[in-house]
Formats: C-alpha cells, sequence, structure tokens
C-alpha cells in the first residue's frame, strides 16, 4: 500500500504531464529523424482509459499501416493519427490494475513499422525510426480503480456520552489509489445528507437527550462507495448532584482532614485548593494551612456541579520577625549590642540566641522588642543566630546577623602649611596623614578643650587661625567608622599679619536690608530695634540721621532702640504724606568713623483685636447661603466655627455676623442627619491591582467631596483603606466611582470584598448614603480566564459557558444578562497592557 505522501507525489506529477526532448539529427539524405518522444498520461484511469504517446520527427511523414511501439511494461501502443505531419499520435489502452509507474519505451529499436511505412512526404525517403538516446518517461503511479475506500470515524473522540449538541467527527480514509473522496451523513442510516470532503467537522445532534446512532458511508474519486458505518452516543445535559465536603474538626487545630462524597453518576471526581491545579480525588486529604476548597462533579456526558468550604481554623504559622543589631549598622566599637525585633503582630512569643563562639542555642526566652546582647572579645565580624516561637509551639526559620566589632582608634599626624614656620596670613592648610589606621571622620580645637563638630576625614583642611599675631597651636583628633577616637594631636605655627584699613560697620538688623517696611499697631510708641556688627569689633553708637518723618522718632545711641515720640492714632494720621506711613533713617557709626544707614518705613496698622475679628467676618461672609449649603461646604463652616472660637471675649464681640454662621452649621447638621440606602450594582478591580470601579444604584452630587477613608477592601482577611476616591466623569449617569490605593494591593487576588461606611457619598437628592457592610468584589484575576493580562471576548464567553465561572457581578442572586452586560463592559482594549 502507497503512502499518503507517496501517492499525493505521484498524482500531482502526473497532472504536470512529461516532455522530454533531444537534440535534432540531421536528416540524412533528406531521411525524417526522431526528436522527441512525448505522452498525455497522468491521473486516474478508469477501466480501458487510453494513453496517447506523441512521436515527432524533423519533417513531415506520410504513414501506412499501423506501426507500433513496444513499451518497458509489456504494452504496445498503436499508430492511430498524424499522417502528413510531423507528429504521430500512438495509443495505448491498459488492462485492470496494470500498473504504469515509470512507462518508457522497450528500447531505442521501440518503434516498428508492423508491415506499415513512415516515409518523407517529398521524396518518400523512408524515415529514421532510432529512439537512441529518448525517453518517455515517468508517468505517474496511475491505476484503473474499481475498488471502494476503506474508512471509519470517531464521534467526540470515541466519547459514550456528551453533554453538547454539536459532536466532533474525525474520519480515518486510505485507499490504495487515490488519497481524497467525500462522505455522508445520516441519524438512520436511511436518509442521508448531501456530500462533504473527508475533512473533520461537526454533526448537530436533535434538541432532546437520549442516545443517538451516527451513520457514515464514503465514497473516492472513481465512484466506489462504501457499506455505512455508525457510532452511538448519548446526549446528556443534566449536571450530577454538588458535591458535599466535610472537615475532620472546626476547632483550631494543626491539621484538618477534608472527606467529599460525589454522587452515584459521577464518574470525575475531582478537587482544587485555590491558588493550587486541580487535582483528582482519591481520598480524605490532610491540610496543614487554611485554605478555600473547591470540589467538581462531573458525569460521563461532562456535566459538572461544585461545592466551595473555606477552611480557616488551622494554625500552622510560625512568627515571622524581622531583626538587626545595633539599628543595621555595620560596626560596632561596643562588645554590648542592642538587638531589635519586630514580629508585625505575627504572635511571637519566644526567642532563643547563640553565637560563633557558643554554637549551642540558648534556653527559650520570653519575646521582648529588644535585648541586649554580649559579643565575644576581640576585633573582627560577629555573627548572632536567633530563632522565635509562637504560642502553639511554630517555630520560625534561623535569622543570622552580623556585625562588626572594632575597638582600635586611628592613629593620626598633623601640619600646617607644610610645616611652615611662619605665616602672614590666618588662612592656613592643614596636613593629616593616618597612615591608613582607619580614620573616616576629623574635628579640630583651638585650644585642646573646645572642638569644632566631626567632618569627614580628609588629608588637608583650609583652617582659620585665631586672630591676633603670635605663635598659633592648632589641635585635631580622627575618629573611625564605628567611633573609636585617636589621642589629640597638634601642630604649630607664628602668625605675623599686619593690620588692615578701617572697615565701616555693617547693618544686620532686619537682615542688613537697606529699606524696611514695618507694620505696626496704633496707639503704641515701640518700633525695632537697629543692630550694626564692626568688621573690626569697635563700638557703633546709633543717630536718627533723616527721612521725611524724622521728627517723630527717638532712638538709643547705644541699644539702638527706635521709638516713637508719642503714639500714633490710625484715624488721625501725622505723617508728612498723612498716609500713615512714617519715614526715618539712622545711621550706624564706629569709633573711626565709619558709617552704615538703613531707612526705616512704619506702616501703621489698626488694632489685632479688629484685625482678627475681621479675618472672622471675611470666612463666615464667604460662606455660601443656607439654601445653597451643602455637605461639600462643611470644611468651610467648621473652619470658620474653629477661627471664631479661638477670639478672645473681646475679639468675638467684635465679629457682626456671628448669626449667619449659626444658622450655617443648623443647616449641616441637618443634611448629615439625612442617610439612604444605596446599592453596589458591580464591583471591579483593575489589571494593575490598585483601583476599583464601583457602580451604584443612584445618581451621585459630583460637587460633594467623598472620603476615601470610608472605603475599606478585604483582602485575605486584610483590612485596606483607600487612599483617593473620585466621581467618574465618563459615566453620564453619574453613578459611578473610582477608588486608587497607594500600593497593587488586588494584583495576585481572585476574591475580594469592599465595605463603605456610611456619609462617604452624597447622592443627587442631598441624602448621604446608609452603611454597605459587605459586597462582593470581582478583581481582574477573577476574570481574566485565559490569563492573557487581557479582558477579552474570550474570557467573558468562557464565564458564560462554564458553569463554574458564573459571577453573580449585580449581587441580585441571579446570572443573567445584567451580569454579561456588566462584564463585557469590562473588556479591555486591543492595545491594554498591564500598567
Amino acid at each position: 500500500m502507497l503512502s499518503y505522501l507517496h501517492r499525493l507525489f505521484i498524482i500531482a506529477f502526473g497532472l504536470l504531464g512529461l516532455t522530454l526532448a533531444a537534440p535534432v539529427l540531421a536528416s540524412a539524405q533528406g531521411s525524417p529523424q526522431i526528436v522527441s518522444v512525448t505522452t498525455s498520461a497522468h491521473g486516474l484511469f478508469s477501466l480501458g482509459a487510453p494513453i496517447d504517446i506523441y512521436v515527432t520527427f524533423d519533417a513531415e511523414v506520410a504513414v501506412t499501416g499501423t506501426p507500433t511501439i513496444a513499451l518497458n511494461n509489456g504494452g504496445t501502443a498503436h499508430y492511430v493519427s498524424g499522417d502528413q505531419s510531423n507528429t504521430l499520435v500512438f495509443r495505448y489502452t491498459p488492462s485492470l490494475g496494470v500498473s504504469i509507474l515509470g512507462l518508457n519505451l522497450l528500447n531505442s529499436n521501440a518503434l516498428s513499422l508492423n508491415g506499415g511505412t513512415i516515409t518523407d512526404i517529398v521524396n518518400s525517403v523512408a524515415a529514421g525510426l532510432s529512439t537512441i538516446g529518448l525517453e518517455l518517461g515517468s508517468t505517474g503511479d496511475s491505476f484503473v480503480d474499481t475498488t471502494p475506500p476503506v474508512a471509519t470515524f470517531t464521534a467526540n473522540n470515541g466519547a459514550h456520552a456528551t453533554n453538547n449538541r454539536a459532536v466532533s467527527l474525525v474520519f480515518t480514509y486510505l485507499d490504495d489509489v487515490t488519497v481524497s473522496g467525500e462522505v455522508y451523513l445520516s441519524l438512520d442510516g436511511v436518509a442521508w445528507g448531501s456530500s462533504q470532503p473527508v475533512e473533520p467537522t461537526t454533526y448537530s445532534l436533535p434538541d432532546e437527550d437520549g442516545s443517538y446512532t451516527i451513520y457514515a458511508k464514503f465514497r473516492d474519486e472513481a465512484g466506489n462507495e462504501t457499506a455505512p458505518v455508525s457510532q452511538t452516543i448519548v446526549l446528556d445535559r443534566i449536571a450530577p448532584a454538588a458535591p458535599v465536603m466535610t472537615p475532620s474538626t472546626t476547632d483550631r487545630a494543626q491539621e484538618v482532614t477534608v472527606t467529599i462524597v460525589f454522587s452515584g453518576d459521577t464518574v470525575v471526581k475531582r478537587y482544587q485548593l485555590w491558588g493550587d491545579n486541580i487535582a483528582e480525588y482519591t481520598g480524605p486529604f490532610v491540610l496543614t494551612s487554611n485554605r478555600t476548597i473547591s470540589a467538581y462533579a462531573t458525569d460521563e456526558a461532562g456535566n459538572q456541579s461544585n461545592a466551595v468550604l473555606y477552611v480557616e481554623n488551622i494554625d500552622h504559622t510560625p512568627p515571622t520577625v524581622t531583626a538587626t543589631i545595633n539599628s543595621g549598622a555595620l560596626w560596632t566599637k561596643d562588645a554590648v549590642v542592642t538587638l531589635s525585633f519586630n514580629d508585625g503582630g505575627t504572635g511571637a512569643t519566644g526567642m532563643r540566641f547563640y553565637s560563633d563562639a557558643e554554637t549551642v542555642w540558648s534556653d527559650w526566652e520570653p519575646y521582648s522588642p529588644t535585648r541586649l546582647y554580649a559579643l565575644s572579645e576581640g576585633d573582627g565580624e560577629k555573627t548572632v543566630h536567633m530563632q522565635f516561637q509562637d504560642d502553639y509551639g511554630n517555630e520560625g526559620a534561623a535569622i543570622s546577623l552580623t556585625i562588626n566589632l572594632d575597638k582600635t582608634p586611628p592613629v593620626a599626624a598633623m601640619m600646617i602649611n607644610d610645616g611652615a614656620q611662619l605665616t602672614d596670613s590666618r588662612e592656613v592648610t592643614l596636613g593629616l596623614f593616618d597612615d591608613n589606621s582607619g580614620a573616616m571622620e576629623m574635628q579640630f580645637s583651638e585650644d585642646g578643650i573646645t572642638w569644632t563638630d566631626w567632618e569627614a576625614y580628609s588629608e588637608t583642611k583650609a583652617f582659620t587661625l585665631p586672630d591676633g599675631n603670635g605663635v598659633k597651636t592648632i589641635y585635631a583628633k580622627v575618629k573611625d567608622a564605628v567611633g573609636n577616637e585617636s589621642d589629640p594631636i597638634n601642630a604649630s605655627i607664628v602668625l605675623d599679619v599686619p593690620p588692615p584699613p578701617n572697615q565701616p560697620p555693617v547693618m544686620t538688623s532686619h537682615d542688613g536690608t537697606a529699606v524696611v517696611n514695618l507694620d505696626r499697631e496704633e496707639n503704641t510708641t515701640a518700633v525695632t530695634t537697629i543692630t550694626a556688627e564692626d568688621p573690626e569689633g569697635e563700638f557703633t553708637t546709633f543717630v536718627i540721621s533723616g527721612g521725611s518723618d524724622q521728627a517723630k522718632f527717638s532712638i538709643d545711641a547705644v541699644t539702638g532702640v527706635l521709638v516713637f515720640l508719642e503714639p500714633q492714632d490710625y484715624e488721625n494720621p501725622s505723617d508728612t504724606d498723612a498716609n500713615n506711613s512714617y519715614e526715618v533713617e539712622v545711621t550706624a557709626i564706629d569709633k573711626r568713623g565709619g558709617t552704615a544707614t538703613q531707612t526705616i518705613i512704619v506702616h501703621l496698622i489698626k488694632s489685632q483685636d479688629e484685625l482678627a475679628a475681621a479675618a472672622v467676618i471675611e470666612d463666615i461672609d464667604l460662606l455660601p447661603s443656607e439654601t445653597a449649603l451643602t455637605l461639600a461646604d462643611k470644611t468651610a463652616v467648621e473652619a470658620a466655627r474653629a477661627a471664631y472660637d479661638n477670639l478672645m471675649p473681646i475679639q468675638q464681640s467684635l465679629v457682626t455676623n456671628s448669626d449667619t454662621l449659626l444658622a450655617a452649621e443648623a443647616v449641616i447638621q441637618a443634611l448629615e442627619n439625612a442617610t439612604t440606602e444605596v446599592a453596589i450594582l458591580s464591583a471591579f478591580g483593575d489589571a494593575a491591582g490598585d483601583a476599583i470601579t464601583l457602580r451604584v444604584s443612584s445618581e451621585l452630587d459630583g460637587m460633594h467631596a467623598m472620603e476615601a477613608s470610608r472605603f475599606q477592601i478585604i483582602v485575605n482577611g486584610a483590612v485596606v483603606t483607600a487612599a483617593e476616591a473620585a466621581y467618574d466623569p465618563s459615566d453620564a449617569s453619574g453613578r459611578t466611582i473610582q477608588l486608587w490605593f497607594s500600593s497593587p494591593v488586588l494584583l495576585h487576588a481572585t476574591s475580594a470584598s469592599i465595605t463603605v461606611q456610611s456619609g462617604a457619598f452624597r447622592t443627587s437628592t442631598q441624602y448621604l448614603n446608609g452603611e454597605i457592610p459587605y459586597r462582593p468584589m470581582n478583581t481582574f484575576k477573577s476574570l481574566d480566564i485565559t490569563q492573557d493580562n487581557r479582558i477579552g471576548v474570550d474570557d467573558i464567553a468562557g464565564i458564560i459557558l462554564n458553569p463554574d465561572w458564573h459571577m453573580d457581578v449585580n449581587a441580585d442572586g441571579l446570572f443573567d444578562q445584567e451580569d454579561v452586560q456588566m462584564l463585557l463592559s469590562q473588556i479591555s482594549p486591543v492595545s491594554d497592557t498591564l500598567r
């Protein structure tokens, strides 16, 4: 039997046909010569189908009688036409079952006159009959075919039952001659459907459960037909009863044994620990940690039911503790260090230790956040091992921390200006050398008693010598990374600096600003204190030296205290411009006549009591009217009340609109007392795991500022509060809320729930929402069924078609069209990627 590939090759080669040509031989004395032999043989032949062979001469020839061609398979081709032309046609009819694979001329003398003649038509010269160098060539593996194919088929890969009317049919078709055929299908073996290619197909059963037999018959290219073959399959769309799961105990335990009971018609018994792969159920199994379990019962037709059990009474988790030595320091100069621990609320109650020098654990001792620990003697790296346990004896893995002990101080030397004996400048360069003893910081002193702050170690340091000529001795100390200090070192140099020219004083009051503007209350005399510094440290005196209103002021020559000679009245200004701005110039003079000036402009203002009351009056005036107040204005009302209460009684008496504040507070109180029940229609998490979209049953008041802290989600028992909350402006119906969290808390979550405290948002009817204590939420991971990091039509289709994945999105107790519409609203754009 020929292979499928071989038969394809044979037919394709035959369909191409074959033309073989040889060089044209020169005619001898006008004798026509054969130049080529070709054939039309190809494909599949029925009984008696002829094969034509064409013999071409280099000139036109005349033919008498019936010349023949002997073939290599024992057959003979007889002349049929071509007289008076250059191409003669010979015909060979193969008998039943005879192969023409590699059909060719018998030899170079295959052409025989058989009692006839082949001559030149002009001179009647006999034609040359030699076919030397010419071959007919392969005609393909062609047969005369009267044998039907051998064929069969399977339904749903041989399954006995199905829960889907659409049955997958796969055909097996074998034929020695042809590689393709057609098939006819029937449900009763009598009424047959139309022909179709022998290719995998889907066949639809009637819409009623029961047993059905599918018949098929096959026909090849030559019209040979097989007897009908059949396959029987049962259509069953009723699911088995849901499995029953029972834990061995619901009390607190180290482990729990779970038993699952399946109904009698269950043929596939499976279960899944959420987060793990689905496994076959072979008997009771033991849990050592709290898990959610799903059990799946599948009957022979593939119908499935399921049940869910959450085991939450297992405590087998050791405490998780983080630890540091000396708050994470890498080095220490003290052999006694402080160990710090944080169990993050995981219930650590005991701890024990050992060091590399001990190698044996200490006895368990009560857990505490800190503990002193003595390192072994000698400089070098020290390792402390520690372990923690809880009340149930669950022990965490040992923790090993290292720290380097260094009790040896560094050693250094110093010189000034590369060892110079004399300098005429106070600015010198100190050179330090620690001989690689580990100096990291340095400090300096002019007397060996008072020291500068520690600074990073450097081999050079710019330093200013103390004022005054003479011998100057500078002291220094260095410190290593762990705080070991060297003994003081010193170096000396003689300072000889000529005296500088006089430097005028510099104004320092009010940061030395040339023109100073000051606000001062009416009915007082105090203005400010003028200060100045002389570069040489000389004493300075102060005088009034100008200004359009200088006659109104007085200054103390020694202290620089500047005052009004008389209290000034805001309502009756006495300054030159009568605009309550008083200008005066003051001058500081050193003992050698150097001067510096500063202009002071005093702006007279009302009393603090009036200003304080005016600010509160303005806050109250900015509040909306009683009819326009909303809960969004509560913060402003409370701020106005706080400002009023902070006033002194005399200041409160100056507030003229306090009744307006009382009325606004009454309106806010009435609004806060109005609440209404609002339902969450859907809750979806995003792909990044840090945002949630809520759809609620009432139209929202977009002008009311929501409180993010009133929205909380519960993931794996942990409560997380929203960082931001806002209305979705893209929702024209005004019923959508967007929540954001400071971290991707939902990134790996497959289930979660949300709670909303009363007053978190406000409806368009001015009512606050009531408390929403619990609402299941759909996460991105629970919708991404195909796990391609997108929510697409394929995911929604999978949820719809698989009863195990049905989601009651709107929490109305049903999985219906409304749930499907909400799921479709989550479909991701094609360009969506994980954030």
